[in-house]
């Protein structure tokens, strides 16, 4: 059943550095109850490949063939979690080829049908725990490594005993148990809960969180079943919903800040997995468990909380009036379902249904990244209670955009040309622009954009830096930039980043193009704490690393090679430079780097070397910095790796080899 470790123990077996070196390439897939060929497909190939926007518009059989080619000839392992019927293994089998060379292939499931349909060996099936195994889960999980206290050991193992040896339910019990003062007198109260199933244990975790923590939990019910759900964009839905409505004045946290809070409570208490990690420890990405998303959909089907549109039972939908309504399969006419009681509209299944705004014109959230217009939307200027939009494509974002004042959130992947009246939304915190060929320049005064935290274009438009003079952004937190057109060989002008004024609070910068040499050293804002530049051109790597160096409370840098390859960067680092970085990430580069300065990099913790070449020259100095906890090598020659650990890391620092591709 659900929740006894299946998937935890096929990542214990995928993670494994000694599995890393047999196999030189690793792939997992989700399948889950509600399997989507086509997002399966393109998932693995996201493994297999840093980049695959040229696939997206693939058909399910030329994924499956994209997949086959690039494990041809590879020793490779892939875990496929979670399969629910034999067809599915007939439907995907043909995009593992088998060349001889000693590949695996682990499989998760809940039916021992499947097991035994698509095993050459005997499956395993994982036991529940014993009495002693069930105590020793929890105890590690409540006391940390320290020992229950003996009075109320009794009274913990008669409650550990109500989850029948399952881990899911043990772990979410100790989560809860946890947060409660360590006495018998808790302890009985919850005892007296009766609980007496797995379910019954998943929701006193839930009954028990915080109020203004509840709906946020039930709003993974949106997402389809294994879907990796981006942390970031969660929060800013939680916010356009109104869940997050105040900021702490006292504390200066932003929204997103309590987001990230109320995020890491839910973790926690082991509601949510965390799948990807930002380089400051955040979460990036995160997911529930099944039983949980189960949890989630019942409970909103009760409160009329949300409703999820699936083959299965999409003929009874349109008679519900749902406030939220999430697709997980392709209506074929949106009105029917959209009802004027409907809030917020979720779309995870390619449509091209037939749909009218004149539908959504009291929504306050419309998210999809498989819709979009043709033409300008005759309603999108009636819609001025929408506070998160999110649409693949728009022909034609013009002056009508403006008429949206209670917008916060925009993301449109593809739209020609945007108007300047898009900086009269006041309102808007965080903006992403993808692949315009133009941004009309603001006319007469000055702008102030006085909510705006995040900017993200994605252009071709030599000019749209110098367009932006005229607009203020005095809370921008972070700006990512993208030459769309930069592989003809256009130079990001840095210097133009200077002239934009007031990003005084600015703490992230993302640039991707062929980087144009520093003449100006006071490019960067000085507040800045992470840069990650995607380059294609050779660096002065001398004045450009000492450039970087001198900021002053930089803590990550990542220098990405896009092209891969091969580009180079000679450098020296002077003395008492990088003092405050944490996160060092460097792929696709030739390094020349002979020696390390005096204090460089003194309080270096995480290092990451990806697809290193073997001319490079690192200073042996850099791999046993005392401060140094994690080093990572990704895709590098074995020759490399064996040089590292002839150097020796200090003794606390962990070494990671993780390898896609033999070398």
């Amino acid at each position: 059943m659900g929740g006894l470790g299946k998937t935890t123990l096929a990542r214990k077996i995928y993670n494994n550095n000694e599995v890393k070196k047999l196999f030189p390439c690793c792939v997992w897939g989700y399948l889950c109850n509600d399997y989507r060929p086509k997002e399966f497909f393109l998932s693995l190939l996201k493994c297999l490949r840093s980049s695959t926007s040229d696939y997206e518009n693939l058909s399910e059989v030329d994924l499956k063939k994209k997949v086959a080619e690039e494990l041809m000839e590879k020793k490779y392992l892939i875990v496929l979690d979670d399969i629910w019927k034999p067809q599915v293994w007939d439907d995907i089998k043909g995009a593992f080829p088998d060349d001889k060379t000693g590949s695996r292939i682990i499989i998760t499931s809940r039916e021992l049908e499947v097991a035994r349909y698509t095993a050459t060996t005997s499956p395993y099936e994982l036991p529940a725990l014993n009495k002693d195994e069930s105590w020793e889960l929890f105890c590690k999980k409540v006391f940390h490594g320290e020992q229950c206290p003996f009075d109320l050991e009794p009274l913990g193992r008669s409650i550990v005993e109500t989850c029948r040896g399952l881990p899911l339910a043990i772990v979410v019990l100790a989560g809860f148990v946890a947060r409660k003062e360590k006495s018998q007198r808790d302890w009985i109260r919850i005892k007296n809960n009766k609980l007496t199933d797995v379910i019954k244990i998943l929701r006193l975790s839930y009954d028990n969180l915080p109020l203004e923590l509840k709906p946020c939990f039930l709003y993974f019910g949106i997402y389809p079943e294994d879907y990796e759900i981006s942390v970031k964009e969660v929060i800013q839905l939680w916010i356009a919903e109104g869940f997050i409505i105040k900021e702490n004045q006292t504390t200066k946290e932003k929204r997103e800040d309590v987001g990230d809070r109320y995020l890491d409570d839910m973790v926690d208490c082991n509601l949510v997995q965390v799948v990807r990690r930002r380089s400051n420890g955040g979460a990036k990405t995160c997911r529930i468990h099944d039983l949980f998303r189960d949890l989630c959909v019942s409970e909103c089907i009760s409160d009329k909380f949300l409703e999820v549109c699936t083959e299965s039972n999409i003929n009874t939908i349109s008679g519900i009036n749902p406030r939220r309504l999430s697709f997980h399969c392709q209506p074929s006419c949106v009105m029917k379902y959209v009802k004027q009681c409907t809030r917020s509209v979720f779309y995870f299944h390619e449509t091209d249904a037939d749909y009218n705004l004149k539908s959504f014109e009291l929504a306050r959230v419309l998210h999809s990244a498989t819709l979009g217009f043709s033409s300008q939307p005759n309603n999108l200027k009636r819609m001025i209670h929408l506070r998160y939009l999110h649409i693949l494509s728009c022909k034609y974002l013009l002056a009508s955009i403006s008429c949206l004042w209670n917008l916060e959130t925009l993301c449109v992947c593809n739209t020609p040309k945007i108007s300047s009246e898009i900086w009269k939304l006041k309102r808007l915190r965080h903006l992403y622009l993808g692949v315009f060929d133009e941004i009309t320049e603001t006319t007469g005064e000055r702008v102030i954009m006085e909510n705006l935290q995040t900017l993200g274009l994605i252009h071709k438009d030599e000019r749209a830096i110098l367009k932006l003079q005229n607009v203020l952004f005095p809370r921008l937190r972070k700006l990512t930039l993208f030459w769309d057109d930069y592989l003809n060989g256009f130079c990001y002008p840095l210097e133009e980043l200077s002239s934009l004024p007031s990003l005084k609070n600015l703490q992230s910068l993302n640039i991707t193009s062929k980087i144009a040499q520093l003449t100006n050293a006071n490019v960067f804002p000085s507040n800045l704490t992470k840069i990650i530049l995607k380059i294609k051109s050779p660096l002065e790597g001398h004045i450009f690393m000492n450039t970087l160096g001198a900021l002053p409370n930089l803590q990550i840098l990542k220098l990405i090679n896009w092209l891969f390859d091969k580009t180079m960067c000679e450098t020296y680092i002077d003395t008492g430079k990088f003092l405050q970085l944490q996160v060092f990430h460097l792929r696709e580069l030739i390094i020349n780097w002979e020696e390390l300065g005096e204090d460089v990099m003194s309080n270096l913790r995480h290092l990451v070397i990806e697809r290193c070449d073997e001319r490079s020259k690192f200073p042996e100095q850099l791999f046993s910095l005392s401060s140094l906890r994690v080093m990572r090598l990704v895709d590098c020659p074995y020759s490399f790796v064996e040089r590292v650990e002839e150097w020796g890391l200090n003794k606390d620092c962990k070494l990671i080899i993780d390898s896609r591709e033999c070398k």
